[in-house]
């Protein structure tokens, strides 16, 4: 079946009215600072020092203090029948320019089609993202999980990005992990939420060296758990809702994600944009493979705090 690979593109189209209900959080916004994504770099691997993964990780952390000045909204759409309750899939913030208008926006992940050339395309004017449903074990006990692709153009004809969230729910309902399926700076990049950091924090008793979270492996161990770096903390909401993804402007990273119960990182809002909920099965029926997920457990590559993962 064809290959995909990340890479970097974008494209809105269908406009929604923006309704934002956010809940009263504990967290306070990051300070707003200028977009620092990382450069596209070599995949860490064995042979890569420790000094340049610790370096990489910092620089993947940095982004998530990210604000936009200007972003597209874009949104499920609500009334559609996917199989899917639509709260719980992702809200994103795709970062504009000003310079940017409505002709001219940086491109949007689009349904993936074949064409008459027999060749696969992102549809731009139908944005759409894939889920499938699955189950993890989390420190011993099966949790609820949500994986959700899209894609971009890729550098030839034919060729697709794929970027996506893996989301899983932790023992109350609400998400507790955020796993990023791809990322420029080739690490595995995890969010998490404050419960599950203050959980591993009172357990392991203090952060490693070349860390900045408790949750995070020892970076000469296992290259599983040496590779993944944990970008960023959010808050828990009361429900089991998607969170807030920020997508910049000139890559496919993915620079923060959080709660929608934090207030938003954009200050002004272009246009609202609606994509479609599409099971991730149609993707096989045109002869495509699924993005591949890391395949170590998330126990393997964090250090959970034993039946108290969120």
């Amino acid at each position: 079946m064809p290959a995909m690979k990340v890479a970097r593109s974008a494209h809105p189209v269908l406009l929604g009215a923006l309704v934002l209900v956010l809940a009263a959080c504990s967290r306070e916004s990051p300070a707003p600072s200028a977009e620092g994504e990382t450069a596209a770099g070599p995949a860490p691997a064995d042979g890569t020092s420790l000094d340049e993964l610790a370096r990489l990780g910092a620089d993947v952390r940095a982004r998530s203090a990210i604000r936009f000045a200007l972003a597209d909204f874009v949104k499920p759409v609500m009334d559609g029948d996917a199989g899917i309750d639509p709260y719980q899939a992702p809200l994103f913030y795709r970062e504009l320019s000003s310079h940017d208008d409505a002709t001219h926006p940086p491109e949007l992940f689009g349904r993936v089609e074949r064409g008459g050339d027999g060749l696969l395309r992102a549809d731009f004017e139908h944005p759409a993202v894939y889920f499938e449903r699955s189950t993890a074990l989390v420190a011993g006990e099966e949790r609820d999980r949500i994986a959700f692709a899209w894609f971009f153009a890729g550098d030839a004809p034919g060729e697709l990005s794929p970027q996506g969230l893996r989301i899983t729910f932790g023992a109350d309902g609400p998400p507790a992990f955020f796993e990023v399926l791809g990322d420029s700076s080739g690490l595995d990049l995890v969010f998490a939420t404050d419960p599950v950091e203050d959980a591993s924090l009172a357990e392991h008793g203090g952060v490693l060296d070349g860390r900045a979270f408790a949750l995070e492996r020892a970076l000469d161990g296992e290259p599983a758990a040496a590779n993944t770096v944990v970008a960023g903390l959010t808050a828990t909401g009361p429900m089991a809702l998607g969170p807030f993804v920020y997508l910049g402007r000139t890559s496919h990273d993915v620079l923060d994600v959080h709660c929608r119960c934090e207030p938003s990182r954009a200050d002004e809002i272009r246009q609202n944009v609606e994509y479609e909920l599409i099971p991730l099965a149609e993707l096989r029926e045109l002869g495509l493979d699924p993005p591949a997920w890391p395949d170590a457990p998330l126990e393997m590559r964090l250090r959970l705090a034993e039946g108290r993962e969120g």
